[in-house]
């Protein structure tokens, strides 16, 4: 799969009890470089069976002896690649940035590496819309993909369910605001019946849209609007999606692919996306003097155990070696990895989207340079 989600990742989290596989290393695009990228992977192949063992094995890195043969594979990388493997099964993530090389064999995946696919980037929905073409899209900041939404006409002329009637030439400029906050207006100007006709008709055919859009899509999630002007100017004064971006993407989005269409959106949705965060940073200042939150990792390994982390930031490029005994909830720190220890930090994170809390790659300024700071639900 190309990127990643919460939901993928959360997934990942979940696994427990080994041997679970997790293999990572930077891609290239294009270049020399490319030859490379199978032999890097070859060698943590080469470390990976070492560290399972003749009867450990069981062939769990068979998709990975496929994927360093396959030529095409290497040729369509992103940055950063990330490999799963397990008796669950095999699973791929190709990542829009550079990864250190990792291997580890363990009891759970690595997943601290893939948080910053979506912290800070989140998800929104884009909706392009044109006369000849309707498309809604469920995006990050590295993904688009392209959402089937039953009854959701491709067209207006398919919304009005007959031909489209010969376009009359139609100009559109502000009017007085409307008495909806943050929209304006759509004023045409035309030759009598038929521009009246022509509003009526694409009035009509955003309502059909937009009821579509809302019984799909959750309406929590912020919605960004492509169109060009005047279409766009229709569809906000009848729509009501309660989050949808006051900014909009503009000129026509039919000659734009999905990944570019998201592009342009990310930049306009960027601040609504980031008021979870902010908002749980500023909670957790408070928290941290009210015994709830922690900076401390064993304090916060026994929280993510016990489901009580609402929300963690962790530096993603820093590793606390130690142990956790589930038994006896009991965490050992180590300065430098022993025999056993595992990285508590990615531990921490895994426990905690497995109780549905929310994972951060980031770290607040005032927890710098700490390795992980948390939330605390009670």
């Amino acid at each position: 799969m190309v990127g990643t989600s919460r939901t993928q990742i959360r997934e990942l989290a979940s696994e427990d009890g080994g041997p679970c596989v997790s293999l990572h290393l930077p891609t290239h695009r294009a270049g020399n470089e490319i030859r490379q990228d199978p032999i890097r992977l070859q060698n943590l192949l080469s470390i990976a069976a070492e560290r399972l063992g003749k009867n450990g094995e069981d062939g769990l890195l068979d998709p990975v002896r496929e994927l360093v043969a396959d030529d095409s594979f290497w040729r369509h990388q992103t940055d950063g690649l990330a490999l799963f493997s397990s008796s669950a099964g095999f699973r791929r993530v190709q990542l829009p940035y550079a990864v250190d090389e990792l291997c580890e064999v363990g009891n759970r995946f690595i997943i601290k590496p893939l948080l910053r696919a979506v912290t800070g980037d989140g998800r929104f929905f884009v909706l392009a819309l044109s006369q000849h073409k309707v498309r809604v899209l469920e995006a990050t900041r590295h993904t688009a993909h392209e959402l089937s939404i039953d009854g959701m006409p491709h067209s207006l002329e398919e919304a009005l369910g007959h031909e489209e009637k010969e376009r009359v030439p139609l100009s559109y400029h502000s009017g007085t605001p409307s008495q909806r906050a943050g929209r304006r207006d759509a004023v045409f100007h035309g030759q009598g019946v038929a521009t009246d006709l022509k509003k009526d008709e694409v009035l009509r055919f955003c309502r059909i849209v937009d009821e579509r859009l809302l019984g799909a899509v959750e309406r929590t999630v912020p919605l960004v609007l492509a169109a060009v002007d005047w279409v766009g100017g229709i569809y906000r004064d009848v729509s009501k999606h309660p989050t949808i971006i006051e900014e909009t993407v503009e000129g026509n989005p039919d000659m734009l692919s999905a990944n570019d269409v998201a592009q342009r959106a990310f930049p306009l949705v960027t601040p609504r996306l980031r008021e979870a965060e902010r908002h749980a940073a500023e909670r957790l200042s408070v928290g941290l003097h009210h015994g709830l939150g922690s900076a401390d990792v064993d304090a916060i390994v026994q929280a993510a155990f016990d489901g009580r982390v609402e929300a963690l930031f962790v530096a993603v490029d820093r590793v606390a070696w130690g142990q956790f005994d589930p038994q006896t909830r009991r965490v050992q720190l180590h300065h430098r990895r022993g025999n056993g220890d595992v990285d508590l930090v990615n531990l921490a994170a895994a426990l905690t989207l497995c109780h549905d809390g929310d994972v951060y790659a980031s770290m607040p300024k005032e927890f710098e340079p700490g390795a992980a700071a948390a939330l605390f639900r009670y």
